[in-house]
């Protein structure tokens, strides 16, 4: 035997419990054995989930050609170049199988995501837009069972994949993997009715854009009780008490710069830091009595002074629409309020009525959410963003509740947001749901990345059929 290659690197090797490693080149997903007296490498090794095992390569296949390259008598140097040197996709292997028969497979190359955890091996593979891969119609990709209990690998869609253990059709523990904006994140540990419960590690982008990695305790889904938050290069960022994702209870928040602040935080603010309410006047700042209320909730979102008023003159920058009153005068509006009178028309044309409005601030990735009555019919949710670079909308997130007797039901569905227009000075996306049926509340939550990181505000118009 002269020698055998790992073509996933590190994918054997010794890792401590619970640490999350993501590989940093795309693979085939496969090992091979090169053995004295035979010219062809042979497979030895076909990683579960991996591109090599979707394309139902096997231990015992010789590798005959890859691409263009004939492996006959090759050397390990050379081999080694030309797995490494293959593009990501549409790579073409000829294998010969056990039985003698010879087939050309076309294979692409993926990443993927590996940890060790409780004495079991999860490896979750993902392609260039980080998709966890599988074929259609064959979600479950590995079971000791039937992915319903026991443990499996199991895709869901594009957006997620889970390899772990199932209990009545539910997660229960092991590894979650789910792109957001394109980039891979995942969550590792204990599930309870496919919530994060109790201890676990949540890889995260957060509100700035940067990578983030949560250790500690979950409840309902989110950090509760004591847990630490690290930088994507290992940095302990604050390690302490959370409430949700706002630090609360005794905590010490660590600065780039090595700076401390530690002491008791409120729901996400430092005691010394909490902004009290705005002692300002019309008088003294020039904004208007509903202008200081808006700055306050602006000051309390973290924005700056400057940045605040920069909202302001937006909102009050002014339109003088073609519409004059029934006294001869020219109606001006502020330019945002002229464009929601124009799509408020426009929706009446088609059987829509304006229900709600409001104004909220964004920076990079921050959640925006608002709360509306829910209802049999069809909602419009209407963004209406004031021109910037790279602007993207992720789908509409719906969370609905019902309460009924002792019967509690929560339901999660996703609703895609459509551009429909990018003339003037706003880019407008709308998006449409439907309620099935009456529930007790109800949340929408979305997403709005900007590439520049100044921060800047949304327009959210809710529609309902008139």
């Amino acid at each position: 035997m002269r020698n055998i290659l790992f073509v996933i690197a590190c994918m054997n090797a010794a890792i401590a419990p619970a640490q999350v490693i993501f590989s940093s080149k795309p693979v085939f997903g496969f090992a091979y054995q090169q053995e004295t007296n035979d010219p062809f490498p042979v497979i030895k090794e076909v990683t579960l989930g991996s591109p090599a095992f979707l394309a139902n390569l096997m231990v015992g296949d010789h590798l005959l050609r890859i691409n263009n390259a004939d492996l006959r008598d090759i050397s390990t140097d050379a081999l080694t170049a030309i797995l490494r040197d293959a593009p990501q996709m549409q790579n073409v292997i000829t294998v010969q199988h056990v039985d003698a028969t010879k087939t050309e497979i076309k294979l692409n190359k993926a990443n993927y995501i590996t940890t060790e955890y409780e004495s079991f091996r999860y490896t979750i593979f993902f392609d260039a837009n980080s998709s966890p891969i599988y074929k259609e119609g064959e979600n479950c990709l590995w079971t000791t069972t039937d992915c319903y209990n026991g443990y499996g690998y199991y895709v869901f869609d594009a957006y997620g994949a889970f390899y772990g253990e199932f209990e009545n059709g539910n997660r229960k523990e092991g590894l979650y993997y789910h792109p957001v904006f394109g980039k891979p994140t995942y969550y590792l540990g204990e599930f309870l009715n496919n919530e994060y419960e109790g201890l676990g590690t949540l890889q995260y982008l957060s509100d700035d854009s940067i990578v983030r990695v949560y250790k500690g305790n979950f409840h309902n889904g989110a950090p509760f009780g004591q847990g630490e938050i690290h930088t994507a290069d290992g940095r302990l960022e604050y390690t302490g008490g959370f409430n949700g994702w706002d630090y609360n209870g005794q905590g010490k928040y660590i600065f780039p710069d090595g700076t401390v602040k530690e002491g008791l935080w409120t729901n996400g603010q430092f005691a010394d830091d909490i902004v009290m309410p705005s002692t300002e006047t019309p008088d003294n700042t020039g904004y208007t009595a509903e202008e200081i209320e808006k700055a306050d909730k602006c000051r309390k979102a973290g924005l700056t002074e400057k940045e605040i008023r920069n909202f302001i003159m937006e909102l009050r920058n002014p339109y003088s629409s073609d519409n004059s009153s029934s006294a001869g005068t020219t109606e001006t509006l502020s330019g945002i309020d002229y464009e929601t009178s124009v799509w408020n028309e426009v929706m009446k044309n088609y059987g829509y009525g304006l229900l709600e409005e409001f104004d909220i601030g964004f920076s990079i990735n921050e959640i925006g959410t608002c709360f509306t009555g829910c209802s049999t019919g069809q909602r419009r949710i209407m963004l209406l963003i004031p021109h910037v670079y790279g602007i993207q909308v992720s789908d509409l997130y719906v969370v609905t509740s019902r309460l009924s007797g002792d019967i509690s039901d929560v339901n999660y569905e996703h609703f895609p947001f459509e551009l429909i227009s990018s003339d003037g000075d706003y880019t407008v996306y709308n998006c449409n749901i439907v309620a099935s049926e009456i529930h007790s509340g109800c949340s929408y939550q979305w997403q709005v990345l900007s590439e520049d990181g100044t921060r800047r505000f949304v327009r959210v118009l809710v529609f309902a059929i008139l």
